[in-house]
């Protein structure tokens, strides 16, 4: 059963990272030419590698392969558009190995190294300008010479001949996927390195940091392969290390993602080890010639240890989160597909993908890496604050009680004086002031000489001195304020002829109930319906509440809004007031009546 379920998981790693290998081929960079360019996909094998000597060969098809370490020399012959357009033409070689020397009619127009080397631009695109003034009339003949760096065959891919504002761009895409993102890889990756040693030093007993550090350091080597560029040391010994580098970075990347899970040594990791050192061993005792052969040779199984790393991975999935066991297994999937790219793209002929996706192999690395280590350490401080704070719960659970218990009586306290107060207040106004104004209104309706307007002055202070006693005594909800202002003014409104539309959708309560919070809220209101009443000659007021809102329409002639904020001081005050409450205030008048919106 053991064996069966090895299996299965082999099987289902292996469909995963064959899935993301057909999706990075599937999505991959695609040199077929642009509009208005030529593709160069035959030319003529050349006897010859000089330049200058008669071209004698055969017609090939591009990409052409030569013999490790030697020139090839190709011609081609292409048509010169009569009406190029504006700009010169260019010249773009998306992919070959190593060096490049382009002669247009005898000319050198492009040359990529040095004459004699060193030649490592095997992942870097090229690119030439053409000014008109060299180009010939009808066709143009290219003399191509590539030079193999040691230890690789010389190749040329398809390449394209066009105008330059066309070609510019294809270039730079690929420049930057290639070359920028390998050093943004490498620069990434000594950070990373750099940070990750220092957790190793500060935190020695967790294990987890000292081999993240040492994967961290085989990727900024690994970074290194990625930048064609000429080797800091003598190639051969520079392709044994950067081809051992691969099973060090997977050995190590093994041991972080165990200690990350929590998990013993196993087999597993000892096996991974072994084979990277025997990989190093055996390429250091492998003969030039067949360095390249055995390179491939040491990619191959590393990539079976890979599938069987990645089995063992889904069989570990229960030691830790889905999230990060997605993380996890996706990162290392993904890294395995990118290495199959790249191992089809050196080792076969013609390759079926156009470019080199390696360079992306430490930001995924580093990506990874860092998540996990940012998990591991929040996870740690998590676990140190969680005993902290059981250590001193019970000292914090107590002062919490004691200090609750003493705002409750500081807020009983307040509450019984501010209500004393609160009923003082509104005794004396009623007792005092309102008795006062009851009697004079009683006085004037029965005196026959009465005048009108001073009565009208008497029931305004009337209806204000309520509002106010209102305001002191509600705790803030909106809709008793309105019913108690309505119970008010309504008999006003009714002499007048206007009558009320009550629309109470929801119950909203003001954000700070407090007496000047209701106060500013009813004077808002009550000034909008005192407008209505003496200037809009409206039959309808509508007042419709939602839960943090109140809109108040009438029926009248309407005003214009502007004209009304620079006569007086009417609409200042409202927003003031609407300022106060934590509220915004809305106006809008038309021929249809005006509409005040005020929201919280």
């Amino acid at each position: 059963m053991k064996a069966l379920a090895c299996c299965v998981r082999l099987a289902l790693s292996l469909g995963v990272v064959a899935i993301m290998l057909a999706a990075l081929i599937a999505v991959g960079p695609n040199e077929d030419a642009p509009r208005r360019a030529v593709s160069i996909e035959t030319a003529i094998l050349c006897s010859t590698a000089f330049p200058e000597d008669p071209c004698d060969g055969v017609p090939v098809a591009l990409p052409v392969t030569g013999a490790v370490e030697t020139k090839l020399r190709i011609r081609v012959e292409t048509p010169v558009p009569q009406n190029p357009g504006p700009g010169p033409m260019a010249l773009y070689f998306p992919r070959f190995a190593d060096g490049l020397d382009v002669y247009l009619d005898g000319a050198l127009v492009l040359r990529t190294a040095p004459e004699g080397g060193p030649y490592w631009h095997w992942s870097t695109p090229a690119y030439t300008r053409l000014p008109q003034e060299i180009l010939p009339q009808g066709r143009a003949t290219l003399d191509i010479v590539v030079h193999s760096a040691p230890l690789f065959p010389p190749m040329l891919a398809a390449f394209q001949f066009g105008p330059d504002q066309v070609l510019a761009q294809r270039y730079a895409l690929r420049a930057r996927l290639t070359g920028d993102v390998a050093w943004f890889g490498l620069l990434l990756a000594l950070l990373c390195t750099a940070g990750l040693a220092v957790l190793a030093v500060v935190r020695r007993r967790d294990r987890v940091y000292h081999w993240a550090a040492f994967a961290g350091a085989a990727t900024a080597m690994l970074s290194l392969h990625y930048l064609g560029s000429s080797p800091p040391i003598p190639d051969a010994l520079w392709m044994v290390i950067w081809t051992a580098t691969v099973p060090f970075l997977v050995a190590c990347l093994h041991r972080f993602i165990r200690r990350f899970l929590r998990r013993r040594t196993d087999t597993a990791e000892q096996v991974t080890l072994g084979y990277a050192v025997l990989s190093l061993a055996v390429m250091l005792m492998t003969p030039e010639p067949y360095l390249l052969i055995m390179s491939g040779l040491v990619q191959c199984g590393m990539l079976a240890i890979t599938l069987y790393l990645l089995a063992t991975l889904i069989r570990d999935r229960r030691f830790t989160t889905r999230g990060r066991f997605a993380t996890l297994y996706g990162a290392a999937s993904f890294t395995a597909a990118l290495a199959v790219h790249d191992a089809m793209f050196l080792y076969l002929s013609p390759p079926p993908v156009d470019m080199q996706l390696g360079q992306f192999m430490p930001l995924v690395f580093m990506f990874v890496t860092g998540w996990l280590v940012v998990v591991q350490l929040v996870t740690a401080l998590a676990h140190q604050e969680a005993l902290s704070d059981r250590m001193r719960g019970r000292i914090i659970e107590r002062t919490r009680a004691l200090r609750q218990t003493a705002r409750q009586l500081e807020a009983s306290e307040r509450e019984a004086l501010l209500a004393q107060e609160r009923q003082r207040i509104m005794m004396d106004l009623h007792d005092g002031v309102g008795g006062h104004l009851a009697n004079a209104l009683a006085g004037l309706r029965q005196s026959p000489h009465s005048d009108p307007h001073l009565r009208e002055v008497l029931e305004e202070a009337q209806t204000d001195l309520g509002l106010m006693v209102d305001s002191l005594y509600n705790p803030g909800d909106v809709v008793s304020l309105l019913g108690a202002l309505r119970a008010r003014i309504e008999p006003m409104l009714e002499r007048q002829g206007v009558c009320f539309d009550w629309q109470v959708e929801e119950t909203p309560r003001l954000p700070n109930p407090t007496p000047t919070c209701n106060i500013n809220l009813l004077r808002i209101v009550q000034e909008f319906i005192t407008n209505v009443v003496k200037h809009a000659g409206a039959t309808r007021i509508t007042v419709v509440t939602g839960g943090s809102h109140i809109l108040l329409c009438d029926d009248g002639k309407g005003f214009d809004v502007s004209a009304a904020g620079r006569r007086g001081h009417g609409l200042r005050s409202q927003r003031v007031r609407a300022r106060a409450i934590g509220a915004t205030l809305q106006l809008e008048s038309d021929g249809r009546g005006s509409r005040l919106f005020l929201g919280w």
